[in-house]
Formats: C-alpha cells, sequence, structure tokens
C-alpha cells in the first residue's frame, strides 16, 4: 500500500510548483488584510480546498494511464486501493492544516478562535473528499465533477432560502453542542464513504 501513496505523490509532484505560486499568490494577498482571525481562516479554508482538488486530480491522472486496470495485477486488494485513496486524502488535508497553523503563529494569533477555524476547515475538506471518492470511482473524473457540482449547488441554495425567510441563526450554545458532536459525525461519515467507495469499486468493470 505504501507504494501505491507514493506512486500518487510523484504524480502531484509536477504540481508543486503551480501550488506554490498560489500560496505566495494568498499569502501576499492575505498579508494586506487587518482582521487576524479572518485571515487564518481563509487561509485554511483555501490550503484545505487545495488538497482535496490534489486528490482529485490523482483520479485524473490514474484514468489517464488506465491504472485501474494495472492495479489489478499487484498483490493488493480492492479495499486496499480504496483505502490507499482516504490515507491520501488525510496526508494532504494534514498538511493543509499544518500550513495553516504555521500562519496562525507566524500572526501570533493561535488562539481557540483559529483552532476552531482551521478544525472546520479540515472537516469541510473531508466531507468534501468522502462525498466526492465515491463519485470518483463510480463515474470517473468527469462526470463526477459535473455531479459534484450539482450537490453543492443544493445545500448552497437551502442557506439562500433560510435567509430568505429570515431563520434565526444557531446560538452559541448549539454552535458549542455541534462542535462536540461533529468528530463523531465525521468519523462515522468517513466510515459509510469508505463502505460505499468499495462496494462500488469491487462491483466496478475494469
Amino acid at each position: 500500500m505504501t507504494g501505491i501513496i507514493v506512486k500518487d505523490l510523484i504524480y502531484l509532484r509536477r504540481q508543486v510548483k503551480t501550488m506554490a505560486i498560489l500560496l505566495i499568490f494568498y499569502m501576499i494577498m492575505f498579508s494586506m488584510m487587518q482582521e487576524t482571525s479572518q485571515i487564518i481562516s481563509m487561509f485554511s479554508m483555501i490550503m484545505v480546498l487545495l488538497s482535496s482538488i490534489l486528490m482529485m486530480n490523482t483520479f485524473a491522472y490514474d484514468e489517464l494511464s488506465k491504472w485501474d486496470i494495472y492495479s489489478l495485477s499487484l498483490p493488493v486488494t480492492k479495499v486496499q486501493l480504496v483505502l490507499c485513496k482516504y490515507f491520501l486524502t488525510f496526508v494532504l488535508t494534514g498538511v493543509g492544516v499544518l500550513l495553516s497553523i504555521a500562519v496562525a503563529l507566524a500572526k501570533q494569533a493561535l488562539n481557540l478562535e483559529a483552532w476552531v477555524g482551521i478544525y472546520t476547515a479540515f472537516g469541510v475538506a473531508v466531507l468534501f473528499c468522502s462525498i466526492l471518492i465515491p463519485l470518483l470511482f463510480k463515474f470517473g473524473v468527469q462526470r463526477a465533477r459535473i455531479l459534484l457540482v450539482c450537490i453543492i449547488m443544493i445545500p448552497t441554495a437551502g442557506i439562500f432560502f433560510l435567509k430568505n425567510l429570515k431563520v434565526p441563526a444557531l446560538g452559541e450554545a448549539s454552535l458549542i453542542f455541534l462542535l462536540k458532536i461533529s468528530p463523531v459525525a465525521l468519523v462515522a461519515f468517513i466510515a459509510l464513504s469508505i463502505f460505499i467507495s468499495c462496494r462500488v469499486f469491487q462491483n466496478k468493470e475494469l
């Protein structure tokens, strides 16, 4: 399994320069902002989002190289191949979290609010990938992107609808409760995503 993860990291090595340029651009842009907590939250979200995009790019490389067919000749199971993608997701989002912590330390603002922002960004990235990976295994990169846009539009439209109805925002007690139960909910969602991905890949004709 380690070799498969290294294979994906070698794929992504080609994009290091592009990511570095983006990182420098965002650092310059955020340095012009005054609100430190806002800088950390936005930087965290961008870093984990970029990590998610990199994970999706590994699927694109696999499709171009016909990797799925070749992988069947290797001494690994389909379940292990699926787990490698999830492990890669955690590696990439973990790098995004570490960069966000570094920015917070540089700004001398690694407080509770910064930790909440970083954790929220990490949770959103993992949730995003947990939805995306089964779609990628089932439909491939091109169709999965279209489906993902449709999925994202549903909660976005829901939030817009609730705002128009002037539904009151959640109170502090409710937000604290959601933060406390979020790790359990996130783990359960990841487990469900892995189960679906394994079933899809097991039944996929290569």
